[in-house]
This record gives structure tokens, sequence and C-alpha cells, in this order.
């Protein structure tokens, strides 16, 4: 059900896809799941900064897609507004150790390489090595 005091987008029928939607409804469901390490990328139609840091986000979730403990997930800020976040800018990436879920922010990765390495620097269960790269990234 969609609360009219908060903007917010309608819960997926489906999210079986790599990187998992979260909308206000959801949230709880995706993010606070204390079997996984979720790691959620904060996004806003139209920003440029978000549309070049997209690709790596979605090829670093692609080599990871072989490690079932940590989940990659994004939200339209724009859409979905949650109490006690502030974002300061976009993209934002924070990521959600199961242990414990409050957010850690995460340095914005200029390679899904860069990405990667510092999941592996915080991740809560033991690292399972990425894929190999699919798509080059100097063609993205």
């Amino acid at each position: 059900m969609i609360d009219p005091y908060w903007r917010q987008e309608q819960i997926p029928e489906k999210n079986d896809q790599l990187i998992k939607s979260v909308v206000r409804g959801n949230f709880d469901l995706i993010v606070n799941d204390k079997k996984k390490d979720v790691i959620l990328l904060f996004f806003q139609p139209g920003c440029h900064n978000c549309e070049e840091f997209t690709p790596k986000y979605e090829i670093a979730a692609q080599r990871m897609s072989n490690n079932k403990n940590i989940v990659f997930a994004k939200i339209n800020a724009a859409h979905n507004e949650l109490e006690d976040y502030d974002i300061k800018r976009f993209p934002d990436v924070k990521f959600y150790p199961a242990n414990d879920k409050n957010p850690i922010d995460v340095i914005l990765q200029k390679t899904s390489s860069g990405i990667i390495e510092f999941i592996k620097t915080i991740t809560t269960f033991p690292w399972v090595e990425p894929l190999p790269e699919i798509t080059p990234e100097e063609d993205l």
C-alpha cells in the first residue's frame, strides 16, 4: 500500500533482476535483510554523474553475481522519500553490512574493479572471487 504522505513508487511486481529495485515500500525487506550484505545506489533521473557511474555499478554487479551473500540494489531517490536519510550528492552509494544495518558511505570508485575491491574490504562474509570482466570498461 502506498503511504500518501511520502513520495514513493509502487513496489515492483517482479524484482528478479541482477540489481534489485528498491522503493520505500520494500526498503526494509531488501536493504535490512540481516542475511545479506547490501550495496545500495541512490540515483536521480537525469543526473549526468549517475549516468556515468551506473554502467560501472552494473558491471560490478555482473562480476559479483556468483556471490549470493551480496545484493546490489538501486533506489530512485527523487521518487522515494526515506526517513533519516540525508543524501548530499548523486550518485550516492551506501553499504549495509548483514550483521549491522547502519549504512557505511561508499567512496565512489571510477571503475567496476574499484567498486569490487572496496566491497572486498568491508564485506562481512568470506570473500568469493568475482567473475571475469564481461564487458571491457573502456567501451563504456
